[in-house]
């Protein structure tokens, strides 16, 4: 016998199942994460330089390992991964922000750039912010 699936149960999609699609925030969320972690590749072609040694990439590609092994864990509903992606998404724009008007003086097109990276990881903070603030008080009222 079938039961019906409730607004907060999925059914799994071949063997993912995400966290993070329960209502309008979390798909939010969802997308948000999506978003910054897809952003962080396409940006790489512009983080490589011709000039770049070892280390440099080196440090380059681990950085983006780790964003993506954060971002995977967050939307599987890990929450201490989700507290450490909004303070990576955190710090990245309160170092983003400040640079954008320097970075405008020498290239148009890298402040654009930036722009759009700090508005994906300033939606992403606030989305996955409103999630975890959810999902503290629904821990509260359950557990009194």
């Amino acid at each position: 016998m079938m039961t019906k699936i409730s607004r907060d149960d999925h059914r799994p999609i071949r063997g993912f199942r995400p966290a993070l699609l329960g209502d309008l925030g979390s798909r939010w969320a969802f997308a948000s994460i999506c978003f910054v972690t897809l952003w962080s590749v396409l940006e790489l072609f512009w983080e490589f330089d011709a000039r770049s040694n070892y280390e440099e990439i080196a440090a380059l590609l681990l950085s983006k390992i780790i964003l993506f092994g954060l971002a995977a864990l967050a939307l599987r509903g890990r929450t201490g991964a989700r507290h450490v992606f909004l303070v990576v998404c955190l710090l990245s724009v309160i170092a983003i922000v400040w640079e954008i008007p320097r970075e405008y003086g020498h290239s148009h097109n890298f402040a654009l750039l930036s722009g759009i990276e700090c508005l994906g990881k300033s939606i992403a903070f606030i989305s996955l912010l409103f999630v975890c603030i959810r999902q503290k008080n629904k821990a509260m009222i359950a557990n009194p």
